[in-house]
C-alpha cells in the first residue's frame, strides 16, 4: 500500500461522517420548520376563532355564578338508582349557523359499589 492510497481511504472515512453530519442538519432544520409552521397555524386558527365569539358570549363567560347552591335532598338509600336528564336547545330554530343540541341522558348511580355511569342517548 502507498501512501496515495491511504489517504484516500482516511478522506473518505471523513467524507462519510460529513455527509451523516450534513444529512441529520438538514433533518434538524427541517423537523424545526416543519413544528414552527405547526405552531403558527394552530396559533393564527385560536385567534380567528376568537375573534367569532359573540359579545354575549363573552359577557357570560365573565358574570360570576351565584354563591348559594341549593342541593336537593339526596335519597339515603343503598339501591342503584337511574336517572333521567333531558335538555333542550332554547335559542330560536331559526338562526343561521346556530345547531340545536337537544339532551337525552341515562345516569346510573350505585352507591353500594361507589360508581356512577352515563349513556348518552343519540337523538
Amino acid at each position: 500500500m502507498d501512501t496515495d492510497t491511504l489517504v484516500r481511504s482516511k478522506r473518505k472515512k471523513h467524507r462519510g461522517w460529513r455527509i451523516a453530519v450534513i444529512v441529520a442538519g438538514c433533518l434538524l432544520v427541517v423537523a424545526v420548520a416543519l413544528l414552527g409552521g405547526s405552531y403558527w397555524w394552530f396559533s393564527s386558527q385560536v385567534h380567528t376563532a376568537n375573534k367569532q365569539v359573540e359579545e354575549g358570549t363573552k359577557q357570560a363567560l365573565e358574570t360570576k355564578p351565584p354563591t348559594t347552591l341549593v342541593t336537593p335532598p339526596v335519597p339515603e338509600s343503598e339501591e342503584a338508582q337511574n336517572i333521567l336528564i333531558l335538555g333542550n336547545d332554547t335559542r330560536e330554530p331559526n338562526v343561521e349557523g346556530v345547531g340545536r343540541s337537544d339532551v337525552i341522558m341515562l345516569l346510573h348511580v350505585d352507591r353500594s359499589l361507589n360508581f356512577a355511569s352515563v349513556m348518552s342517548v343519540p337523538r
